[in-house]
């Protein structure tokens, strides 16, 4: 992924961790230096917090692209007001219904569902969710089409007063669309926000730790994150019986994450699962050092 793809993600507040590490690796390999595309480098200045120069730098260009940084900075310029939303919004409608489908369209249709998702002071799901739809009905392989799958799910999985055999039937129905993401990243995001409803809602642990080792399996980059999915899956496995599961996570944690504060915790969890069937008794109790 070329780093003005990661710019413009950025700028839409994508988490880092949906990136492969060869994108995070070419954006530092930027480092401070002006980028010779000034649309480039509004984006750049963008996701540094630098909302001035960004600003700036759009307003320099007569892109649709430049229309749609402009329309995007209006969403975080401080103090936020509802005049700044519906200037943005009609940019962003403008640009969303042009007959060309490309990044500028998806980013406007995907900017339109967050204004209505989490922008307003009164927040309208039903709009958000036809913009979500329609921006994976008409662009389903962009990645923000992939997001707006995720944040389409927040709102079908917290809906009030959803009742039980609801909600499982769409946590079931959201897990297989989530397996069927192309990309990593999404799929990991998108099984995380599963988990996430899962725990919130109190449901059963087998559901939990599904997620979290296929969340877990698609890659998780961020080491903080990576070392709270090793320990969650560990004491679900242990809690489910699924002991040799527990061994291996377990002693992924302590081989993986020397200095985490939960070290001596884990070791201890470790300590007190039954043996594994297949270990020799001199290995049975080995790992690594808690120091």
């Amino acid at each position: 992924m070329p780093a003005r793809d990661f710019l413009f993600i950025t700028a839409f507040g994508v988490s880092l961790a949906c990136l492969p590490a060869p994108a995070l690796h070419a954006v530092e390999a930027t480092g401070p230096e002006p980028l010779a595309d000034p649309i480039e480098q509004a984006w750049r200045d963008a996701t540094l917090y630098l909302f001035k120069e960004s600003f700036t730098g759009f307003g320099e260009q007569d892109t649709r692209e430049a229309r749609l940084g402009r329309a995007t900075l209006l969403l975080v310029q401080q103090p936020k007001t509802e005049a700044n939303l519906n200037a943005a919004a009609r940019e962003l409608e403008s640009l969303a219904s042009a007959a060309t489908l490309d990044d500028v369209s998806a980013g406007a249709r995907y900017l339109l569902g967050r204004i209505a998702h989490v922008h307003r002071m009164q927040p309208d799901p039903a709009a958000a969710a036809g913009h979500y739809r329609r921006l994976i009905a008409e662009q389903p392989e962009h990645l923000l089409a992939d997001q707006a799958r995720i944040k389409l799910a927040l709102i079908q999985l917290y809906e009030p007063a959803l009742p039980r055999d609801q909600l499982l039937a769409r946590l079931d129905a959201l897990a297989a669309e989530a397996d069927a993401l192309a990309r990593p990243g999404s799929r990991r995001d998108f099984h995380l926000v599963l988990a996430d409803a899962v725990r919130h809602h109190r449901l059963d642990d087998e559901r939990l730790l599904r997620h979290y080792l296929a969340a877990d399996a698609a890659g998780v980059s961020r080491p903080t994150s990576r070392a709270n999915i090793v320990v969650a899956v560990g004491e679900l496995a242990a809690r489910l019986g699924q002991h040799d599961l527990a061994h291996a996570y377990f002693r992924r944690f302590l081989a993986e994450f020397q200095r985490d504060y939960r070290r001596a915790l884990v070791r201890d969890k470790l300590a007190a699962l039954p043996p594994l069937a297949s270990a020799e008794p001199a290995t049975q109790t080995a790992a690594p050092d808690a120091r």
